[in-house]
């Protein structure tokens, strides 16, 4: 079985790296040499570099957030997935899409070390569509799509995994033990 995660609201409280009540303790509880992956949508550099809003995270805030909360979770996922489109149309939301994977790149290597990172950029891989899911399937965690069950707490999450025909369960239930993963 193949357990992967969505981040904000699903592992850490959201734009934090603090672990949420529970998901320490689970994540403890998965089985021995339990294959993992986070898949993350990760728009806010787009963000930032098109509107130039500093409420929207640089790439360094995603990736220091990213390795701090792992490391708040004291858990290191077999894989990283980051969705760094934004979701909007334009020669300079593409750019900045663009901008932002060269940027990721080399920091996710640099910051998250022993931990495969592969970064996306058109809106294949945005969640509520299912390119990251099947993109872990595709990187040598598993082949078989009832082998894998994706945990989050948004709509889009459950909708990335119904459309990647994985199963899903709430993040909140996950947390809480209140729903067994198989």
């Amino acid at each position: 079985m193949i357990y992967g995660f969505d981040f904000d609201g699903t592992l850490v409280e959201s734009w934090t790296a603090t672990p949420l009540p529970g998901a320490r303790e689970q994540l403890a509880a998965l089985p021995h040499n339990a294959r993992t992956f986070v898949a993350t949508n990760q728009g806010g550099p787009a963000f930032r570099a098109v509107l130039g809003q500093a409420k929207y995270p640089t790439v360094a805030d995603v990736v220091t957030r990213l390795a701090d909360g792992f490391r708040a979770l004291t858990w290191w996922p077999d894989l990283l997935l980051i969705c760094c489109c934004a979701g909007r149309d334009g020669a300079a939301w593409w750019r900045a899409e663009a901008a932002a994977v060269a940027e990721f790149d080399p920091l996710l290597k640099d910051r998250l070390p022993g931990v495969r990172c592969q970064t996306f950029v058109t809106t294949y891989y945005r969640k509520p569509q299912p390119g990251m899911l099947i993109a872990a399937r595709g990187v040598g965690l598993d082949y078989r799509s009832d082998a894998m069950i994706y945990i989050g707490d948004m709509a889009s999450d459950e909708q990335a995994a119904a459309a990647a025909a994985c199963q899903y369960q709430d993040a909140g239930d996950w947390r809480m033990g209140d729903t067994p993963i198989p």
